[in-house]
Parts: C-alpha cells; sequence; structure tokens
C-alpha cells in the first residue's frame, strides 16, 4: 500500500496499466539503444575505453567485475573535478551507487556497434578467460581472411580516451568522439538518424512531434512517429483517470494525497478538450497497422 500511495508522487516510476511494453517497443523503433536513465552520451564511450584497458591488462573473468565497478566509481570523482557535473551518474550516491554506467549503456552499445561482444554484460565477464587463451589462436573472419588473436570484443574504430584518462576525464565529448557517434547512429536508419542529420540546432521541445520540422521526416518515420503521438495522447487519460481513482479513494479513507482529486479532475478534463480538438485524428488512427508495427513484442495479452 505504501508503494501504491509513494506512486501517486511519482507516477512514472509503475507500469500500472501495463503500458510499458509499447512504450518500450515504440522507443526502441525511433531511438534504438537508448532510455531515460542515460545521462550523457560520453558513457557511450568511456565504458569500452576502461573495459579494452582491463582486457589489455587480461584480468581474468572472476575479477573483472569487481575491477570494472571500481574504475567506473572512481570515474565519479574524476568527473567532479569538471565545471559541468550535469547528468553525472552516481553523483549523490558516489561508492554506494547500485547500477553502473555500464549495465545502464550495455544495450545501447550493442545497437550502435560499439560492443561487438553478442552477450549480456555478466556472459562477457564470463568469456573473458576463454577470449584470452583464444589470443594466440588463429581463425578465420567473415571475408575469409586468416587473422591471429580472439575477435575484438569492441569496436576497433573506436576514439582512443583522452590523454591521462582514466585519471582525468571530462563529460564533454571531444569533436572526435561526436563524429564517431553520429557515424555510429547513421548505421540505421531511424528518427534518431534524422535528428543527427539535421543541419542546425532547434529548440528544445517536449515531444518529438512538436519538433519544426517533423513534417520533414521520411514517409515511414512519419508514419511511425504518428502512431507514437496518437498512442501516447489517447493513453494518457487513462492513466489521469487512474490516478484520479486512487486519489479519490485516499480521500475516502482520510489518506495522504487526498487533495490530489481537484489537481486530476482538471487534467482529465483538460485531456478531454485535447481530444475532442484531435478526434478527426483519433478517429482514423488505423490501429490494425499499429499493432503490426510493434509486434511480435506486444502480446496477446497487451492488446
Amino acid at each position: 500500500m505504501l508503494d501504491t500511495l509513494a506512486s501517486l508522487d511519482e507516477p512514472e516510476t509503475v507500469d500500472e496499466l501495463g503500458l510499458g511494453t509499447v512504450r518500450d517497443t515504440l522507443a526502441d523503433l525511433m531511438f534504438p539503444g537508448t532510455s531515460t536513465v542515460q545521462t550523457r552520451p560520453i558513457y557511450f564511450l568511456v565504458v569500452p575505453w576502461l573495459y579494452r584497458e582491463l582486457e589489455q591488462k587480461r584480468v581474468s573473468s572472476a575479477e573483472i567485475a569487481g575491477k570494472a565497478r571500481s574504475a567506473e566509481l572512481k570515474l565519479i570523482d574524476v568527473f567532479r573535478k569538471g565545471s559541468d557535473e550535469t547528468g553525472l551518474i552516481g553523483r549523490e550516491a558516489g561508492p554506494r551507487l547500485k547500477r553502473l554506467p555500464s549495465n545502464i549503456y550495455w544495450n545501447g552499445l550493442h545497437e550502435l556497434g560499439i560492443l561487438r561482444y553478442q552477450g549480456s554484460q555478466p556472459d562477457y565477464h564470463r568469456s573473458l578467460d576463454r577470449w584470452h587463451a583464444r589470443g594466440r589462436e588463429s581463425f578465420r573472419d567473415d571475408d575469409g581472411n586468416v587473422v591471429v588473436g580472439a575477435p575484438a570484443n569492441w569496436d576497433p574504430n573506436l576514439p582512443a580516451p583522452p590523454r591521462g584518462f582514466p585519471g582525468e576525464a571530462s563529460l564533454e565529448l571531444r569533436r572526435k568522439d561526436a563524429h564517431y557517434l553520429r557515424d555510429r547512429v547513421r548505421q540505421r536508419g531511424t528518427v534518431w538518424r534524422w535528428l543527427v542529420d539535421q543541419p542546425t540546432p532547434w529548440t528544445e521541445v517536449e515531444f518529438l512531434w512538436h519538433h519544426p520540422r517533423i513534417a520533414d521526416l521520411p514517409g515511414n518515420l512519419r508514419e511511425l512517429v504518428g502512431h507514437a503521438q496518437t498512442f501516447s495522447e489517447v493513453m494518457h487519460g487513462s492513466a489521469l483517470l487512474y490516478n484520479l481513482i486512487l486519489a479519490q479513494g485516499c480521500a475516502k479513507r482520510n489518506l495522504r494525497h487526498a487533495e490530489k482529486v481537484d489537481a486530476y479532475r482538471e487534467a482529465l478534463k483538460g485531456w478531454i478538450e485535447r481530444m475532442s480538438e484531435g478526434s478527426a485524428r483519433v478517429r482514423s488512427w488505423d490501429r490494425r497497422a499499429f499493432w503490426k508495427l510493434i509486434e511480435p513484442r506486444a502480446s496477446v495479452r497487451t492488446r
């Protein structure tokens, strides 16, 4: 019950309506490998830099997790020396940090092709002993060429870390770092690539569909964004109604958050007005095409 009440203060920390699968699928289609937990793009480079250094030191499978954690925690203090701490992971928790940047960015490193190893982070840790042992073996690459040594776990084109790393580091991207990440994003025709390729900056907007040049998106991507927009706007009413009902229940029992009843009622009223204004677009929403787009991740039960 305490967790439920707390959800009124943090409505985005729970998935009470079961919308997470659909939301995450749409997000992966538009911005693969990214999440709201990610804070700064430099971590897409910091993580492989740290792991490559540990590989070069031939750290064993038994020690790699502890060594990597220690290295990531030390970076917190290094980053703190900079002028900008915005987005610094572990700024408050420090050595008590539970979820490390490597864990947060692991899937994204896969999606961008920076991480070549095909597997989870624990699987990668377990594979290192075998990988070190293969270091002097020979094998054939995809082109049939004989190569000496185990296949690289990380993109060979990864920029070298700045001088002094990891003792010296910044959350800011160098120009060559930004160019490298831009090229990684460009490997796939996604909304993310389209945004990266925009020639001029734009004012930050609350929603993707508020972007001033959104109409210039290629047809298939514009359709994808349209589905995401309609789904987001329609289902927002369900979230408001859920919280209104919960707040009303609190009011009847003289519990916390009873004062939120009026706020949620007004928010729901505003949602109804917005839906009325866009009723033609909502009525014409091709839900069959929408569900086909996000299959097979969305189960029949989710639908």
